[in-house]
C-alpha cells in the first residue's frame, strides 16, 4: 500500500529549485533509503515529506497518514556524542507530542518504539553498544 506520494514536487530555498519535478512513492512499513551526492536535495526531500518545507510546486500527498505520523530529524554537526542516549530514547522523543512531556510510554508505544528501533540500520560496533530498546 502506498502511504507518501510525490507529485511533479519542486522544492527550494527563497525561490531557488534544489529539488525539481520529483515523481515517486513510498510504501507502508517499508524502508527506503534516500541517496544521492551532497547537496542534492536529500535533506530538503525529507523536510517537504515531514511539513517542514512547503514546497515551490507540486505536492506531497499522505494517504492514511498524518504528518503526525511522521517523525523528522535534522542533521546536526554540532551534536555532542557523548551525550548519555541510546537510540530506543531518542526515537521514544517523537511520543513527546502525542503524551505530553513528563507521561510515560504505555504497552502500545513500547510496542511501536520495539518495531521502530527493529527497523535501524546497521551500525558502529560502538554505536550499537549505546543502543538498547
Amino acid at each position: 500500500m502506498t502511504a507518501i506520494i510525490l507529485d511533479r514536487l519542486t522544492l527550494g530555498y527563497d525561490g531557488e529549485p534544489a529539488v525539481v519535478a520529483a515523481n515517486g512513492a513510498f510504501a507502508m512499513g517499508r524502508s527506503t533509503a534516500i541517496v544521492g551526492p551532497n547537496g542534492s536535495g536529500k535533506s530538503t526531500l525529507l523536510k517537504a515529506l515531514a511539513g517542514r518545507l512547503k514546497p515551490l510546486d507540486g505536492a506531497v500527498r499522505l494517504q492514511g497518514l498524518t504528518r503526525r505520523d511522521i517523525a523528522y530529524l535534522p542533521q546536526e554537526a554540532g551534536m555532542d556524542r557523548d551525550f548519555p542516549i541510546t537510540l530506543a530514547d531518542h526515537v521514544a522523543l517523537g511520543f513527546e507530542r502525542r503524551l505530553g512531556l513528563f507521561r510515560g510510554l504505555g504497552a502500545a508505544e513500547q510496542a511501536r518504539l520495539a518495531q521502530a528501533v527493529s527497523f535501524s540500520a546497521p551500525c558502529s560496533p560502538g554505536l550499537w553498544s549505546r543502543m538498547r530498546p
